[in-house]
């Protein structure tokens, strides 16, 4: 992905604003480069020097099917961005039947299992790694509850019904170490730093 630079140092663009593709030459933006760090991995963050006391995470976020079709992958990205959190990865792909069932492993069984598995191979999906302090459970109080969300998060706004409720977010340290790497390959994810991070994450 590219990752460009708007509205001051803190803020860059989703690469779909732009297109192409993130790579150690294509870093530039219209008020200058953001700033990799070298080496990914799927759980190491980027700035050790941020840590501090705060429970630096990195977890799993996709569009799902039906956000995609409404054009829900923005604003979602959006939200998430605006809380402060870093995204590090990202694409738009098709889940495979193989994939979505390793995904959805811990629901095989239950009455809504195949439900689940159908609709996430039924579209592309846009799969982000956020990280930041506290990320797993930030991201889910902003995508909501599947069952009666608050108006204000994301299935709350946005979900048609428990079964088409917009996106998926890990739950949990243990998923989201299980999740990542069922979309991302290693060498995927970027570790960054933006300008205004040491602020953003205090």
């Amino acid at each position: 992905m590219v990752f460009l630079r708007r509205d001051g140092p803190t803020h860059c663009f989703p690469f779909w604003e732009y297109g192409g593709c993130w790579s150690s030459t294509t870093r530039a933006g219209p008020n200058g480069p953001c700033t990799p760090t070298g080496k990914s991995g799927p759980f190491r963050v980027a700035n050790r020097a941020l840590r501090g006391d705060a429970k630096m995470e990195r977890t799993l976020f996709f569009v799902k099917p039906d956000g995609m079709a409404r054009e829900l992958a923005g604003e979602c990205y959006s939200r998430i961005e605006r809380k402060g959190l870093r995204p590090v990865a990202c694409k738009l792909t098709v889940v495979s039947l193989r994939h979505a069932m390793k995904h959805y492993a811990e629901h095989k069984g239950k009455p809504f299992f195949d439900g689940l598995v159908t609709h996430v191979t039924s579209g592309p999906v846009m799969a982000f790694v956020f990280e930041g302090p506290d990320a797993i459970s930030t991201i889910r109080a902003l995508l909501g509850s599947a069952h009666n969300p608050h108006v204000g998060t994301i299935r709350g706004d946005f979900a048609k019904s428990v079964a088409l409720n917009v996106a998926h977010a890990s739950d949990s340290l243990e998923a989201a170490a299980r999740e990542i790497p069922l979309f991302f390959k290693k060498g995927e994810i970027i570790e960054w730093e933006r300008d205004g991070d040491q602020k953003v994450f205090e």
